[in-house]
């Protein structure tokens, strides 16, 4: 018996939501997904009972990524769920499940396997986090019936936020919970750093465009503190005019296809253009790769709290340090995958600049030729599909392998180039400090195309007119 086999025997026991029994309108979709998301930002300011708030982030660098708020019951973020996914995927891909993208029995049994592998992760994530002491403080520590209670917090709240995904993945709203979750950090980071109207340090707003506007009214030059408003963590007027060139890029990128010449075999002299995106995996790897990145500092952070962070394993996987409330790791590859942010931070530290952006764009081309091959995006998937529609490729033979071949040379191309483009893209993106992230904005707009993509196909039919006022 194979591994997906046996999860025919346990499929009845794992809690599913069930799929909806017909096509769910657009409007009640529409008030599923606003329900979701609502529920999440409430869960987000749920503080921990029996925590003391004050403690340090073990995510800080990853937070706006992964979701949550540090001291809440969502503390856990999206990360143990990603990472469930990514867990039984690259078992896939290895070879290691057999596993057929064009079986409906596969696929069915492979959810079942990522929920378990995804609901052990959540427990692991839960007691690692309480018990290495990350959400103590120095006067305010827990004994062991105060952290069973909180694990069991965490534990819940992320099971919870796994079906929220689900409701919405199952049909009964739009998209993924995990793509909503995240545009929500990345919405609240940008509108925070960008409207702010809170007093800052240096006298004026917090949001960098009413920083600009301030200083405009008060007749002083708003670019002489382009680089740095006197903190750190002020938001300036450099990464305001990065990240909306960052933007612009992306927006052009996502629009970027090959047109491969197809025929239709039922309709004579019937030609057209069959679109591949140059981001042919879409968003994938970059939450990925974020989902690998946020578990190396949970070791890491794990590590330099017991007997470990002695040894060479620390070494080579990291220590942290505690500087201004957060977790900062200060060697390994905890430190390797933390960027530098900033242009006076990257001047300080180039090299890590470099190796941050290059370990991010190898691992997002990696982790793109693995979806490639998962997700029923690769070359024999796609040359199925157009053979049962009864398309082939204009000016070659209408066979299997003669259409895999040659639509290979272009699926292969996109996924390489692609997973290099957004890998390069966010890595800069995230060392010159753009607002919301280079990875948060990469899938922020990715989700929001995405979103846009499905309300003018759920609007084209239902509401023609909207639909032509969005373009369709």
């Amino acid at each position: 018996m194979g591994f997906l086999e046996s999860m025919e025997r346990l499929e009845p026991y794992v809690p599913q939501v069930e799929a909806p029994t017909r096509k769910v309108n657009f409007t009640t979709r529409l008030i599923w997904t606003g329900i979701v998301l609502a529920i999440y930002l409430v869960m987000g300011y749920v503080p921990l009972y029996g925590v003391a708030t004050g403690g340090a982030d073990p995510w800080a660098s990853m937070r706006i990524i992964i979701g949550g708020n540090q001291g809440s019951i969502l503390h856990l973020g999206i990360g143990p769920i990603v990472t469930g996914s990514l867990l039984t995927q690259l078992l896939a891909g290895s070879g290691l499940i057999r596993f057929d993208s064009g079986s409906e029995y596969d696929r069915r049994m492979l959810q079942v396997a990522t929920k378990l592998v995804t609901f052990v992760l959540i427990l692991f994530s839960a007691a690692s986090t309480v018990f290495s002491g990350s959400l103590e403080t120095k006067n305010a520590t827990l004994d062991f019936r105060a952290r069973i209670i909180v694990t069991t917090q965490l534990s819940l709240a992320s099971i919870l936020m796994l079906f929220l995904d689900e409701t919405l993945q199952k049909g009964w709203g739009l998209g993924s919970g995990i793509s909503l979750f995240i545009l929500a950090g990345v919405a609240k980071e940008i509108w925070w750093s960008c409207l702010s109207p809170l007093p800052a340090p240096d006298g004026y707003m917090w949001g960098v465009v009413l920083f600009f506007f301030q200083r405009v009214a008060s007749l002083s030059n708003p670019f002489s503190n382009f680089f740095n408003r006197g903190a750190v963590t002020l938001p300036t007027v450099f990464q305001l005019i990065i990240t909306v060139l960052f933007i612009l890029l992306l927006v052009y990128l996502e629009n970027v296809r090959v047109n491969v010449p197809i025929s239709h075999g039922r309709f004579r002299g019937f030609s057209r253009g069959f679109p591949i995106k140059l981001l042919y995996v879409s968003n994938i790897p970059v939450i990925l790769a974020a989902a690998i990145f946020s578990n190396i500092i949970l070791i890491a952070n794990i590590i330099s709290g017991t007997w470990l962070a002695d040894t060479p394993v620390a070494d080579f996987i990291g220590r942290v340090n505690v500087v201004n409330g957060s977790y900062v790791p200060v060697s390994g590859l905890a430190w390797l995958v933390t960027p530098p942010r900033g242009i006076t931070r990257v001047a300080e530290a180039p090299l890590h600049a470099i190796g941050y952006v290059l370990i991010l764009t190898l691992i997002s081309l990696v982790l793109s030729m693995v979806w490639l091959s998962v997700s029923g995006m690769d070359a024999r998937s796609i040359s199925t599909q157009l053979l049962d529609s009864d398309v082939f490729l204009k000016g070659f033979r209408s066979t299997p392998s003669v259409i895999e071949s040659k639509i290979a040379t272009y699926i292969n191309t996109v996924a390489i180039v692609g997973g290099l483009a957004i890998g390069l893209i966010s890595g800069v993106g995230d060392v010159l400090s753009v607002i919301g992230g280079g990875m948060g904005v990469l899938l922020a707009v990715d989700i929001i195309q995405q979103y846009y993509q499905m309300i003018l196909e759920e609007t084209v039919e239902t509401h023609p007119g909207i639909a032509r006022m969005l373009g369709g």
